[in-house]
């Protein structure tokens, strides 16, 4: 018997760098909130999703699901101070240990459900996954007593989803509660835990900046006309 599926996706982002009124989640991409994108991708794959929000704005993503008509089922659990209690807050909306859980930002509407059916894929045999991409750019670390080049060939910018084993990632938690890390794939590994990845998509991309919203919308369009 195959392993159900959850998601939880972390939707507690402020529009600051925006520039926005709205938390970016709910900035409309092509006439709808960035949002619901993400969630219709991980409905596709079988997920049960969780969606983790303020509870302030909990009453406005409603206002939304109405007035877009928005039907993919989920369950909405409150936030936390940091990412990292937002996540544990909507772990605890999954019971089944034996599951596989997603962890996507809400703010990555372009994800594929290619790339996370393969993610599932390969959790389901090595206990986690992430997606990365190689950087493009020169780099250098430079502090108070270094300004060095680094290879760039050995480093990988982390998207999500990052999969994982629900006994798993909650053993986790139990394990270190450091709310501090920013990604679960640095939180299992701070416990001792390999972390396996795959290939990501340049198109996953995060919408942080006003000039994101204009790349994801043609990217978007891009894949419609396809």
């Amino acid at each position: 018997m195959s392993q159900k599926r959850f998601a939880i996706i972390v939707a507690g982002g402020s529009g600051t760098r925006m520039q926005a009124d709205v938390p970016k989640q709910f900035l409309l991409l092509e006439g709808r909130p960035v949002l619901m994108y993400s969630m219709e991708c991980l409905h596709r794959v079988g997920a049960e999703i969780t969606v983790v929000l303020p509870d302030y704005e909990q009453s406005h993503w409603q206002s939304l699901i109405n007035e877009h008509n928005f039907n993919v089922p989920h369950k909405i659990a409150a936030g936390g101070l940091t990412r990292n209690r937002s996540v544990f807050n909507g772990l605890q909306t999954i019971e089944d240990r034996e599951a596989l859980v997603a962890v996507h930002d809400a703010a990555r509407p372009l994800l594929k459900p290619e790339l996370a059916e393969k993610l599932f894929e390969l959790a389901v045999h090595r206990g986690n996954a992430i997606p990365v991409i190689p950087v493009r750019e020169s780099l250098r670390r430079i502090n108070s007593t270094e300004n060095k080049a680094v290879n760039r060939a050995e480093i990988f910018a982390v998207q999500t989803p990052q999969v994982f084993k629900v006994d798993l990632l909650k053993d986790a938690f139990i394990r270190n509660n450091d709310t501090t890390f920013t990604d679960e794939a640095s939180l299992i590994e701070a416990v001792g835990f390999t972390v396996f990845s795959i290939q990501g998509d340049r198109h996953n991309i995060k919408i942080t900046f006003p000039e994101d919203i204009l790349v994801a919308s043609m990217l978007l369009k891009k894949h419609l006309s396809n």
